[in-house]
């Protein structure tokens, strides 16, 4: 296999089990980005408190910055799945932010954030169990990017909890 082009990598069973969990959370992003599209309002909010849903909304945009940069990084590796999936990753976190402003119900965020961190917790153990990077990032430092997403989707999560109890 040729690693100056492109290539199909390995997984293993917990790299396709977080792909599966997360492709999950992705489809929630883009259902709520086509909702998103026909909502004629912006930013309307219905039981959720404003500054709650804005301290959400700057996480997510945080955390949605780092995979526009991690495209990137795929592209550097040139692995055909990791590739698609980035960039359909990508359009699930910038189409559920879209959603949100447009007013699709912030419900959605939550579900978005406990199955992204559901793969993210699946990811360290995979990232641990083979000792795992990418390009020039040396393992410790891939789990600690991985980490800052699990506490990003818990803030996330924990910031709604008002207002899904």
């Amino acid at each position: 296999m040729d690693k100056q082009g492109w290539h199909l990598k390995n997984w293993h069973f917990l790299g396709w089990l977080e792909t599966v969990i997360k492709t999950a959370a992705i489809i929630i992003g883009i259902y709520v980005f086509f909702l998103g599209v026909k909502e004629p309002n912006f930013l309307l909010i219905d039981n959720v408190p404003f500054i709650q849903l804005i301290i959400q909304l700057i996480i997510l945009i945080i955390l949605s910055l780092g995979l526009v940069i991690a495209i990137y990084n795929r592209y550097q590796n040139k692995d055909i799945v990791s590739m698609v999936f980035v960039l359909f990753n990508n359009w699930g976190h910038w189409g559920l932010i879209y959603g949100i402003f447009k007013g699709v119900e912030a419900r959605f965020l939550y579900s978005f954030a406990m199955i992204m961190l559901a793969g993210d917790l699946i990811k360290i153990i995979f990232l641990r169990k083979y000792n795992y990077s990418e390009g020039e990032l040396a393992p410790k430092k891939f789990i600690y990017l991985t980490s800052v997403y699990i506490i990003g989707y818990i803030l996330i999560i924990l910031l709604g909890l008002p207002t899904l109890l």
